[in-house]
């Protein structure tokens, strides 16, 4: 399950992009099809939480034979929160988790269950049951991860009074990326 929330900056319209393999055999296709959409977002900064998405892109990049052309541009504008959280504010909540603090910033999750692990039950669960419910639990749970992401992004953006957290902070964090981003914002 790859999901992107896209966020227009002009409009504050926002759209999530669920990009999930229902069948293990699916898995390349969602992720042409998820690197085809990034492709067509060149300019969008990519806002994620911790390292994950980063070492997912390039695991599956290694794994379907992508070249490095078609992904690392992706992974090259990627910027990770949980880096920003951590280095540059103290928050009053007992760990640096997307949970702990989104939940702090006021967001919560539609289902109270759901977790990273919970949903490879919920996965398993669909395999073996074919139950649908399933499948939408788990495009939910990404759903609200990336809409908490998203609200975590604006906060930290907000405290720390940057007008956008684009090529200044991704050049901080990543010297090589400088390019300058203003329409879209993209969280996975």
């Amino acid at each position: 399950m790859l999901g992107v929330l896209e966020v227009n900056r002009r409009t504050g319209q926002q759209q999530f992009h669920a990009f999930l393999a229902e069948t293990p055999e699916e898995e390349g296709r969602i992720w042409e099809e998820f690197v085809e959409f990034m492709q067509s977002r060149p300019e969008a900064p990519v806002y994620h939480f911790c390292d994950y998405e980063v070492k997912t892109i390039a695991r599956l990049a290694q794994r379907y034979g992508t070249p490095p052309g078609q992904w690392q541009p992706i992974a090259d504008r990627c910027v990770d929160l949980h880096w920003w959280a951590t280095k540059t504010v103290v928050m009053p909540v007992e760990s640096y988790s997307l949970k702990a603090m989104a939940r702090w910033l006021g967001f919560e999750w539609r289902d109270p269950r759901a977790n990273g692990a919970q949903c490879i039950c919920w996965y398993n669960e669909w395999l073996e049951t074919a139950d649908r419910d399933r499948l939408a639990w788990i495009v939910d749970y990404n759903e609200d991860d990336c809409r908490a992401t998203y609200q975590l992004k604006i906060w930290l953006e907000q405290f720390l009074r940057l007008p956008a957290m684009t090529a200044q902070v991704s050049t901080m964090q990543n010297p090589a990326f400088t390019t300058d981003f203003s329409t879209k914002a993209t969280a996975i």
